[in-house]
């Protein structure tokens, strides 16, 4: 059983030659979760994660804003592995600003590439949602056919289970004594399921998901942890379209991890309303006199 503690600590493995792009580690860890279920539904062994884990979270801890750019791609064919890796770069980089501890942040990086074992498992019209909640559960054993699984991460994924509801929202408090790393998991994951659907029409656009999980009383998430989340994701968060106080529309094309209001913008147009010519993006970290008014919906744009 390899010891997921080993993977993070001194950012990666000996024998890796070069630091590999965020979109080849997306890609990468996409494959591997892709594989890993298939041979999942066939009852078969899975690979350990431990290579493509360590390979992952050291891309976070080295481009963090670029890896959450990549989490808010629109879903394809492939929705149950896309879903799991954007999970699991939200949940890991809250771990990570949460300063959890290196063993903490790799288990819940293994939950996180598994959480939606038992939901992937069962079909939803075969029963009632109690009934296929409670296979959801049981499916959670099915995780020992992971190589290294342990016991605490398939409880982080049954305590997850256990807190669903028919829209695959939590229906009780996450606080209390359930685990930090699950109450982050349920965090990531809601926030996931809003911008990332297989209809999508059914999306919910990322800063509406965001104000979605802040109303009180909607949701009984832990604040502490939604904090957290506003920090890495912004509070316009990626793909949002903004008005600058210098009168610039732009769209917000990456955040940067504990500035929320300081993303980096695409500027569509100039302060007249005439689209530009040319790119152009502005960092809003590197401007201070330059803030976001307010966000544009979609109608104005086409005005």
């Amino acid at each position: 059983m390899p010891e997921f503690r080993r993977i993070v600590q001194g950012g990666r493995l000996v024998g890796d030659e070069k630091i590999k792009s965020p979109e080849v580690v997306y890609e990468n860890t996409l494959k591997y979760i892709e594989d890993a279920y298939t041979l999942l539904v066939k009852g078969k062994g899975i690979p350990s994660p431990e290579s493509i884990l360590s390979e992952f979270i050291y891309t976070l801890k080295t481009q963090g804003p670029e890896m959450v750019v990549l989490a808010h791609r629109p879903p394809s064919s492939a929705f149950m592995a896309i879903h799991s890796v954007s999970v699991s770069i939200i949940a890991c980089c809250i771990g990570l600003l949460r300063k959890l501890s290196e063993s903490s942040i790799a288990e819940l990086g293994v939950a996180a590439f598994f959480h939606y074992c038992g939901i992937a498992l069962e079909s939803k019209d075969e029963a009632k949602f109690a009934q296929m909640k409670e296979k959801c559960i049981k499916g959670v054993e099915k995780l020992d056919l992971v190589s290294g699984m342990t016991p605490k991460i398939k409880k982080f994924v049954r305590e997850h289970h256990e807190r669903i509801g028919p829209e695959l929202y939590p229906t009780e408090k996450t606080e209390g004594d359930m685990e930090p790393e699950t109450r982050i998991l349920i965090v990531a994951d809601t926030y996931c399921s809003l911008i990332l659907s297989s209809d999508t029409e059914r999306c919910v656009h990322p800063h509406k998901a965001l104000m979605h999980l802040l109303e009180k009383n909607k949701l009984p998430f832990d604040a502490d942890i939604l904090k957290t989340l506003i920090e890495i994701v912004g509070i316009y968060p990626v793909g949002t379209c903004v008005e600058l106080n210098n009168g610039e529309i732009g769209r917000v094309v990456r955040p940067r991890f504990g500035f929320p209001m300081r993303p980096l913008i695409e500027v569509i147009s100039g302060p007249t309303g005439i689209s530009l010519s040319r790119t152009q993006t502005r960092d809003l970290f590197e401007s201070p006199v330059i803030h976001i008014r307010r966000v544009v919906e979609e109608r104005e744009k086409t005005q």
